[in-house]
């Protein structure tokens, strides 16, 4: 009797775990899941900061006690300034204007030699007559140094009697005239000729038109003449 209740126990224990575990396995599978919720951390707090010194420039590191901007404020290192250095332009040398030419001292002429167209010249005519040749060898023989060099002009001038236009040519005949004679004393010089026909009077204030025309001719006697001028040249 006693082994049949035994087992008759022991099977009932054997049930009731049984259904333990199956109550548990239910249980088990009705419960909610809960979902895996990270903890949020603190937010980051910056307790070490670079700071530029305001006396010397550098950067040192200090801790919360740094009075300094925020890392993300930082102002950027000054950039030295290099002070640019003065140019001046080179001091302009003032221009040195040319002098002028000195003029050269007129020369004295070496001779003047003023001949009469009375005596030089036939009436009217530009043919020389003896005396003039003669006033113009003595000249020549003076002017004929090669040594020498000249500068020679010979002007012929006439009395205001006749057309002007006569006198013009005939004082221009008479200085050519002289020129080509005295040209064989000074063949190497160029000799200048001009005719002024009454140009140049000598006697415009003492000869009055009114004059009977044999006194008139006389009177104006030394406006008909041929000048000659002889200058010395110094080779520059």
């Amino acid at each position: 009797m006693r082994s049949l209740a035994g087992d008759a126990q022991a099977h009932r224990h054997h049930w009731s775990a049984i259904a333990v575990l199956t109550l548990a396995t239910v249980a088990c599978t009705s419960a909610p899941v809960e979902t895996y919720k990270p903890t949020p951390l603190p937010p980051l707090r910056v307790t070490q900061i670079w700071t530029p010194s305001s006396t010397t420039g550098q950067w040192t590191f200090c801790g919360d006690a740094c009075a300094g901007p925020s890392p993300k404020t930082l102002p950027t290192p000054p950039v030295p300034v290099i002070p640019a250095t003065p140019f001046a332009l080179p001091p302009r040398t003032p221009s040195v204007p040319t002098p002028p030419p000195v003029p050269k001292a007129p020369t004295a002429p070496l001779a003047t030699l003023r001949l009469s167209a009375d005596t030089t010249f036939g009436f009217a005519s530009a043919a020389l007559s003896d005396v003039g040749r003669h006033s113009l060898d003595v000249l020549g023989d003076q002017l004929k140094d090669p040594t020498l060099t000249l500068d020679v002009s010979v002007t012929g001038y006439t009395d205001r009697i006749g057309g002007l236009a006569y006198n013009q040519r005939l004082s221009e005949r008479r200085a050519e005239a002289v020129a080509a004679y005295l040209h064989r004393y000074v063949s190497h010089t160029t000799i200048r000729t001009e005719g002024r026909g009454p140009t140049g009077s000598l006697t415009a204030q003492s000869c009055q038109p009114s004059l009977p025309n044999a006194q008139l001719i006389q009177c104006l006697a030394p406006d008909r003449r041929v000048e000659i001028t002889v200058v010395s040249v110094t080779p520059s």
